[in-house]
């Protein structure tokens, strides 16, 4: 709540955005995590001061060393940005709530990462897939509740392309053969079990 008065209070009148699908857009945040949007560094060094005066009126500092900045587009500027005397880091990805934004906008790296983190929550999980106790309807949930939400978390952001399509049935066709003790060697149809993610 302190935060959400600070960000009101320093944005109140603030004409500068980015118009996304005819929303202006200039500050998402969730919590204490808040991006600040411009159209240009100048812009975004006017937002900033702004933020971070409000802060140090209602006795919050700004950590320049947890804020970074990231240029996306076609001109990126060799300016550096300056907080209290300290450069601001310059990166080319980071982590936005959970997801990785690239500075290309491409989620080619996001979706690696996801479904490396779901191949490792499979990998945990191997002693439930090779136990004869436990029903074939129960580890198909198992999967579905514990497995995909981790690879699929924020896919309503990501830009397919069909090398990405590829990747991603490819990881849902392992998950399937493991579950069932299907080996890579065995001659077996994926038909049954096969989703189009294009």
């Amino acid at each position: 709540m302190y935060a959400e008065c600070i960000m009101r209070i320093a944005l109140e009148n603030w004409v500068g955005s980015l118009s996304i699908g005819g929303w202006q857009l200039n500050n998402p945040r969730y919590a204490d995590d808040t991006t600040l949007v411009a159209t240009n560094l100048e812009e975004l060094r006017m937002v900033l001061e702004r933020v971070k005066q409000e802060s140090e009126t209602l006795g919050l500092r700004l950590n320049v060393s947890k804020t970074k900045f990231m240029v996306i587009g076609e001109n990126h500027p060799t300016d550096t940005l300056i907080v209290d005397g300290k450069e601001v880091e310059k990166v080319t990805q980071f982590n936005f709530l959970g997801a990785l934004v690239a500075v290309d906008g491409g989620c080619k790296q996001e979706i690696r990462r996801r479904l490396a983190m779901a191949r490792s929550a499979m990998n945990k999980l191997t002693n439930i897939w090779i136990d004869r106790g436990v029903t074939k309807a129960t580890k198909t949930r198992l999967v579905q509740a514990l497995v995909f939400p981790i690879a699929t978390y924020a896919c309503e952001t990501w830009t397919l392309t069909k090398e990405d399509c590829k990747r991603v049935n490819t990881f849902e066709l392992w998950c399937w053969r493991r579950l069932l003790r299907i080996p890579w060697t065995a001659k077996r149809t994926n038909v049954c079990f096969k989703r189009n993610w294009s």
